[in-house]
């Protein structure tokens, strides 16, 4: 049996979200942004990492932002801004070596921003700020480093206004709920899918 519930929706995650158009018109509603389609986008690749299942995540560069966009199907990890500090440290490391000859001036860094596109079946709030200052074992009330990760859970009955205003969205959220339902039908029928 395979483990189809993850690779079909990864399949589709990975698709779906790999056009630039889509992209830019999802980044626009989550980031409450104006970019035109024709926006300067480059959706890059990365080697595989300790933090996120390759089929999980795509990442872009749109004009000066460096964006990360998670799919979350499951439970949401409440430490996924810290897997995204180290995440953004090895880009950022792997920027700074590839453009410095002799490390002897600094290169402008792509701002990072981090969203999650949650789709799972647990309850989840329409909208969650997560927050590394959140996992750092201190009372301390000036922090030097933060983290800020968007959650935005789009299954069906959940950010009416978002999805209704963006059909590339909308039209993801019906595609995994379509998925989730043929799922279950086979469960009930006893499918191998």
């Amino acid at each position: 049996m395979i483990k189809y519930d993850n690779e079909i929706k990864n399949s589709l995650f990975k698709r779906y979200f790999g056009k630039k158009e889509r992209l830019i018109k999802a980044y626009n509603a989550i980031a409450g942004s104006d970019l035109p389609i024709t926006a300067k986008i480059n959706i890059t690749t990365h080697e595989k990492n300790l933090y996120f299942s390759e089929s999980d995540y795509i990442t872009f560069t749109l004009n000066d932002r460096f964006i990360v966009l998670i799919n979350n199907r499951t439970i949401i990890n409440e430490d996924i801004p810290t897997k995204l500090l180290i995440f953004i440290a090895d880009i950022y490391k792997n920027i700074i070596i590839g453009s410095y000859s002799n490390m002897i001036k600094t290169k402008s860094l792509p701002a990072p921003e981090f969203f999650v596109i949650y789709t799972g079946r647990e309850k989840y709030p329409d909208k969650k700020v997560l927050r590394l200052s959140d996992a750092f074992n201190t009372n301390a009330v000036r922090l030097n480093l933060d983290l800020f990760v968007t959650v935005y859970n789009i299954t069906k009955g959940h950010n009416v206004e978002l999805l209704s205003q963006c059909s590339v969205l909308s039209d993801y959220a019906v595609l995994v709920s379509l998925v989730y339902e043929g799922i279950d039908e086979g469960k009930t029928h006893g499918a191998d899918i």
